[in-house]
């Protein structure tokens, strides 16, 4: 970041959350894409049971992981806890982010001031984000704890954000209704413009495809765009693709046959691309509509 007095100007503030069994710490390469593109990215630990790893901040003991049931059971009422406990984390976040942000330099130093080198070096970076226009994204259920969020309150979250960019965020923990009759209804009452980008797997998933499509076509001119990156699965923007070998990762069906290296570039250029359309208002779509073309990403129609 440029030095104070630099004539620096404020960097995009992207607020992530991460999906099921998932935590901070395996969406670290996404996070770093977000970082070297010129933003201030944020990953978020959850204590609602849903990471694989979570510290408890009041006592500091680890949060054991609560598996889903046994299927078959009611997806939504058991999954409707952990979205309100992330609807409490993400908005205490949100505010406490922001205001860091506002309060600007003077705050980081004072703090560092009082001796706390941890709390001195976030409001460090946070006095460079802007205040104004945060971008929330979310992979998996984290989508559908924004997706959550935005359906329970509306105003409060469109005064803060100017977008969202959900990655294959997951209908079966919003409604029961495949066919996407649910999901259109939640997209037109949007409040804020999204992106939607898609693992292939998902995108041709005969249980959320319906989804997918009745969501982009609720959300009309608010949804800017809607693609999918061929070749990936599930998990194509965790870090899960990282842990090994292409072939030992297929063979635990955690990567799809697309070639990682090409497929997490397409995937790094895409979500940053995503972030500049949400920020960039009419010319940021156009710009973000082609570079989704020239990846020769999939779309997917409404």
């Amino acid at each position: 970041l440029p030095p104070p007095g630099a004539g620096a100007e404020f960097w995009p503030l992207v607020v992530f959350t991460p999906g099921l069994y998932g935590c901070l710490e395996f969406y670290t390469q996404l996070c770093r894409e977000f970082a070297a593109a010129g933003c201030v990215a944020v990953a978020l630990e959850h204590e609602d049971g849903t990471s694989v790893s979570a510290i408890d901040r009041h006592t500091g003991e680890a949060i054991p992981y609560r598996e889903q049931a046994t299927y078959p059971y009611d997806i939504v009422a058991f999954n409707r806890p952990f979205l309100e406990s992330r609807q409490r984390e993400l908005k205490a976040s949100v505010a406490d982010l922001l205001a860091a942000a506002a309060a600007g330099a003077d705050a980081a130093e004072d703090v560092a001031s009082e001796g706390d080198d941890e709390g001195a070096a976030w409001r460090g970076v946070l006095r460079y984000a802007d205040p104004s226009r945060v971008v929330l994204v979310g992979h998996s259920f984290g989508g559908s704890a924004i997706l959550h969020c935005l359906r329970e309150e509306p105003a409060w979250w469109a005064e803060r954000c100017c977008g969202t960019l959900l990655l294959d965020f997951w209908p079966g923990a919003l409604t029961a209704d495949m066919a996407g009759g649910e999901m259109e209804r939640l997209g037109a009452a949007l409040p804020l413009p999204a992106v939607l980008l898609l693992s292939e797997m998902w995108h041709r998933s005969e249980w959320y495809a319906g989804s997918f499509q009745g969501f982009a076509r609720g959300c009309g001119d608010r949804c800017l765009a809607s693609a999918a990156v061929p070749g990936t699965f599930h998990q194509w923007v965790s870090d899960a693709n990282f842990w090994a070998p292409d072939w030992a990762m297929r063979l635990f069906g955690l990567l799809g046959p697309r070639d990682h290296a090409d497929a997490h570039a397409a995937t790094a250029k895409a979500v940053v691309a995503g972030v500049r359309g949400l920020r960039g208002g009419a010319s940021g779509v156009k710009e973000l509509r082609n570079a989704f073309a020239a990846l020769g990403l999939e779309e997917v129609a409404p």
